[in-house]
């Protein structure tokens, strides 16, 4: 049977998807055009491989119920429910800043591609946020991640921090490295899948006031669930009231998304709607 994606209001076709390799973006002098295109095909990958990720889960229980989560509605979307009440996050201790939890009830709620496994082995996603602080120390980096195949990563797990990024332009790394990673679930699911955090503590250093972006890149190429394993990076949809939000104001459609797997080359991380994009993550540390 053959699938399709009908890409009118957020809606997903009774009959599925169908998947066309996409062309490598590259940086034009027509800005509007480029982004329109970025969004486009940003939209395609990520409710196309959260679509198949869903039936996949679904294949797999046949008749048992997949629990509280995603789940066919009336054919012009899913709706959402949360299997607990979002509380405020244990693992952002000290919390320097933490963007807002994923909120499974809200229809815009996704995951982009955040990953180096068996199936991406080349995928980042950047999340902006500002400090205001003249002596602000940075001790711990981390990210919230819908995976698909339960816990079980890879450690150590790549971190960084960067500066001056913008569309078509990777910015400048200021700190990097690798370091053990937590692999925690947070209480969360979309799409029936559970939501994990993924946190590394490092040796405290500062930031001086300005914009930086953020990444921790969970791995699966060793353990036994890393032939089915993917990783998205959940969002963060509430703005202008995120739930449990800590620290400066989010920084929306400042996120950027890198991938050599796809072929986006530091790209705008839009989701629609346009306007409200952040991402689940934060920075551990103080003023």
């Amino acid at each position: 049977m053959t699938l399709e994606f009908e890409e009118t209001d957020n809606a997903f076709a009774n009959h599925g998807l169908e998947v066309h390799n996409l062309p490598t973006i590259h940086v034009s002098e027509q800005h509007r055009k480029r982004k329109a295109i970025m969004r486009a095909a940003m939209k395609m990958i990520i409710l196309a491989g959260m679509l198949i990720v869903m039936l996949a889960s679904l294949a797999a229980a046949q008749n048992d119920s997949i629990g509280e989560g995603a789940r066919p509605g009336s054919g012009h979307g899913f709706e959402l429910s949360s299997s607990s009440t979002p509380k405020a996050p244990p693992y952002c201790k000290p919390c320097l800043w933490y963007s807002g939890d994923l909120d499974p009830n809200n229809p815009n709620a996704a995951g982009l591609s955040n990953e180096q496994d068996q199936l991406v082995p080349d995928s980042h996603v950047y999340s902006a946020w500002s400090v205001e602080g003249t002596s602000t120390q940075v001790s711990g980096v981390f990210v919230n991640s819908l995976d698909t195949a339960g816990a079980g990563i890879d450690n150590p797990t790549p971190w960084e921090i960067r500066k001056h990024m913008s569309v078509g332009y990777c910015g400048i790394v200021v700190k990097t490295g690798k370091a053990k990673s937590t692999d925690t679930p947070t209480g969360r699911q979309l799409f029936g899948i559970n939501e994990y955090t993924h946190r590394v503590k490092v040796k405290a250093f500062g930031l001086k006031k300005g914009t930086y972006w953020q990444n921790v890149t969970p791995q699966c190429f060793h353990n036994s669930v890393c032939s089915s394993a993917r990783y998205f990076e959940s969002t963060e949809d509430d703005d202008p009231a995120p739930l449990n939000h800590v620290g400066t104001k989010n920084l929306l459609d400042r996120a950027i998304w890198n991938s050599t797997t796809f072929g986006i080359d530091c790209a705008n991380a839009q989701i629609e709607p346009p306007g409200n994009v952040q991402f689940s993550a934060g920075i551990l540390g103080h003023k």
